[in-house]
This record gives C-alpha cells, structure tokens and sequence, in this order.
C-alpha cells in the first residue's frame, strides 16, 4: 500500500515543533511494509505545489496531520481551517481516500469532518489508527480511540529535516505518559485522553534519548502534567539516570504541586533544569475559577523549596477568564514581578472557548455563545468586569519595561517573528524561551532606531 502522510502545522512562534504524532503514524506504517512519503509542510515554499507533487503518484489514501485549529491570540486570531480545506480539497480532487488525524482534528472531529469533505477524522494514537489501516478496516465518519503506547521510537531523521527544527530550538519530544486527572475549566486533555496513564515501557525509550543527547540535543518531556502522579514522575527520572541518560531536559508541563524536594534532587541529577509551568494566574480567585487543584499557597511554598535548585521556570498566564478583576488581574502582575530572573512569564488575555469544556458550558449560560454554534472559528472570553481595551493597553505599556515578559500579541508580531528568522538564519542562539529577555532588548532597539513595528500577522 503507497501512502501520503502530511504534517500540515506551519506555524512557527514561539517556535516550530517537530511532527512527532505525523511522524510516529509514518514510522508504524513503513514496519507494517507500507510505502510512504512524507510532506512536511513547516518550512516549505509551497506547500501544495509539494502535496500536488506526492499525490501524482496515486496513494492509496492521504493522512494529514492537524496540530492546532488557530494561533490562540485572542486580539488577532487565526484560524488554521482555510489553509486545511486548501490542502483537503486538492486531495479530494484527485478522488484519494482522505483521512485527517492531530490533537486539533481530535477536539472537533465532527466539525473537522464536515469542512473538509474527508473520508474520515481520527481521534487517537497513532498506534490504534495504524491498526485499523493494516487490519483492513473502512476508516468513514469519525473514529475514536485513545488505546496505544504514548511514544513509540521513532527515526525522525528519516522523516523530517530536524537540523531545521534544532536550529530554532535544540530539543526533541518525548511523552512519557497519556491524559490528566487535573480538571480545569477550559482544558480539553480529560476529555480527549482520559486521566493519567503513566508508560512503564521507559526501556524501549533508552536508544531514542542515548541517541540525542550523545549528539548534544536537549530532549522535551511534552506529558500535559509531568509530576502527576509526583510518586511516578520521581521514579522515572530516577530510572533515567540510572541507565546513564543525564543530558539537557526540559519538561512541558510541570505543576507547582510538589510534597518535598524529592522531584528537584531527581530533576537535578538527571539535567532537568527547566521546564514550563501553567499556573494560569496569581489570584486564589481566579485559580478556583480555572479549577485548578493548588492556590496560592502551595504555588509560594513550591517557591521557596525551589531556591536551593538550579532551575529555570517558564510561567504561562491567562487572563480575562471568568471572574477576573483589575484586582486579580493586578495579582497576577505582581506575581510576575517576583520572579527570580532566571525565569520567563508567557502571557495571553482571553480563554480560547472549547467544547467538552466546564467554559463551554458556562460561556452557553452567560451568551457568550449559542448553543449550536461553531468553534472552528476562534471564539475567546473575556471577563465582563473588565474594560478590554483599556486592559489591554494596560498590558502592553506593562510588558514593554519588562525584560522576561511576552505577551501573545508581541509573540505573534511580525517584527518578533522576523527577529527569530533573521537569529534562526545567522546561527546566533536557539529561540527558545529562555532567550526571551535578549530578544525584548534587541525588538527595542530596533523599535528606536524606527526598524520595526509590532503589526500581527493575520494570514496563515
């Protein structure tokens, strides 16, 4: 059987990410004697003149890989669906089976289905839609199934030009596990994969991390909430080091929910030194109103044992969700002022509305949307009590005189995006967030000197 497998993502703030779930689907399909060609569309000229180019040589079905259904910017969103329809379309045209798969198909495949005319929409492992294609299954309409290993190992040269993706960021992903118990407001993970399904196949990983962090690549633990279960996630960096596999780790996402200093003495010896917290806000108010399961207090008590350590922090923000003042707003503000400088605070205003949400229900109750409507097309809310453009300039003078600050909206400008390429292309440094007080310093030396201006782009 000759297939076309495309990684359709081309997004690239902060950074681009590697296909690693188009790329696990490709790898399944060549041991079961498929012929593949992959189409990664990331860094293309053009795109659809490379997917004309693969179709010509008549597969028997096209998968194509949906990442994320807009760019969650709540002031100037965009949606990803036109760019999948193109690419749908010029599938459908040729009469080819079509199947769509990705964490964005996956949160509205119905909706996904109906847009772009495709055969099917899968929302699951790579492992279980593999299954189906080999075990001579009809994949129509829309299939669900979150049965699989959450990593298989993978020979990602094979596959995509990595030297491209290191050279924005040096880090590979790894998932070491499926789902989260957490259960807060707006987030889709419980409903998608269920809770926490830790991996015990950590042995089969050994070559795939040896491989990458003998070649001085960091690797990306990229588990919705990697210290949950904290008792598992201590035991598994503990297993890492035993098999001698210290390197560089970044954990994507870790929670400020710890007993002790076991996890930062495991992190520690192992080389996992920075990671990414979502904390949403630094109110006790709006932390209970996102459904968190930690306030305040557990998030100063998470600060204080982390002092010993040699750790570095991003911290995720989302503000103007339901309840949000000028005073919990203000919470969250100083929050970010008290953080040590070693770490970064990401920023966006406004919730992204999705279905299956404890959000989406109330957002029907509030009229924020009809019952009915689609979410395909950016839907965010933002909080009643706040006067949005006066918040958001607020937030813009806020951030200007802050080094280790980036907003969506500044991630999203056409300058920002700019001075990534232009680094990216000279080799100066990875773009990873850590570097984000180097870039605010040189946007605002551009900005003096009258080189750049912050438009966002609104065109995919």
């Amino acid at each position: 059987m000759r297939a076309v497998i495309v990684a359709s993502n081309r997004e690239k703030s902060p950074y681009p990410v590697i296909p690693i779930g188009a790329v696990m689907v490709a790898e399944l399909c060549s041991l079961h004697g498929h012929d593949i060609e992959f189409v990664d569309m990331c860094f293309s000229e053009n795109p659809l003149n490379d997917l004309q180019a693969a179709l010509e040589k008549n597969p028997d079905f096209v998968a194509i890989s949906f990442r994320n259904l807009n760019n969650h910017d709540g002031k100037n969103s965009v949606s990803y669906i036109p760019f999948l329809q193109s690419i749908s379309t010029a599938v459908k045209e040729k009469g080819i089976p079509l199947y769509i798969g990705g964490s964005a198909a996956s949160i509205e495949p119905q909706a996904i289905l109906n847009a772009t005319g495709a055969d099917a929409v899968y929302a699951g492992q790579a492992e279980g839609f593999v299954k189906r294609l080999t075990g001579g299954s009809k994949l129509e309409g829309v299939i669900t199934d979150y049965q699989g290993e959450p990593f298989i190992n993978v020979n990602l040269e094979r596959w995509v030009n990595v030297k491209k993706y290191l050279s924005h960021e040096c880090t590979v992903p790894i998932r070491l596990k499926l789902g989260c118990s957490y259960k807060c407001s707006y987030c889709t993970y419980p409903y998608l994969e269920g809770k926490s399904v830790c991996s015990d196949q950590l042995d089969s990983l050994e070559n795939y991390l040896r491989k990458w962090i003998g070649n001085g690549v960091g690797i990306d633990i990229v588990d919705s909430i990697f210290n949950e279960p904290e008792e598992w996630a201590v035991q598994a960096l503990e297993t890492l080091a035993k098999k001698g596999l210290k390197g560089s780790y970044h954990i994507s996402a870790f929670s400020p929910l710890v007993s002790d200093t076991r996890i930062f003495d495991a992190m520690t010896k192992l080389g996992a030194n920075a990671g990414m917290i979502g904390i949403d806000s630094g109110s006790d108010t709006m932390l209970e109103s996102y459904r968190k399961p930690f306030r305040m207090k557990q998030v100063n008590k998470f600060m204080e044992m982390r002092k010993d350590f040699d750790l570095r922090f991003l911290w995720t923000f989302i503000l103007g969700g339901p309840g949000e003042t000028e005073k919990t707003l203000n919470k969250s503000l100083e929050f970010i002022d008290m953080l040590p400088n070693t770490d970064v605070a990401y920023i966006v205003f406004g919730v992204r509305i999705y279905r299956q949400t404890h959000l989406y229900e109330q957002a029907l109750r509030e009229n924020v949307i009809k019952k009915g409507e689609s979410i395909l097309k950016p839907v965010c809310y933002f909080s009643r009590l706040l006067d949005r453009n006066k918040i958001e300039q607020h937030l813009s003078d806020w951030q200007e005189t802050r080094d280790n600050v980036l907003t969506e909206h500044v991630a999203n400008s056409d300058s920002y995006r700019d001075l990534l390429k232009k680094l990216s292309e000279l080799g100066e440094f990875k773009t990873g967030w850590e570097n984000v007080p180097t870039m605010k310093k040189l946007l605002r030396r551009r900005s003096a000197l009258g080189m750049g201006k912050t438009e966002t782009r609104t065109t995919v």
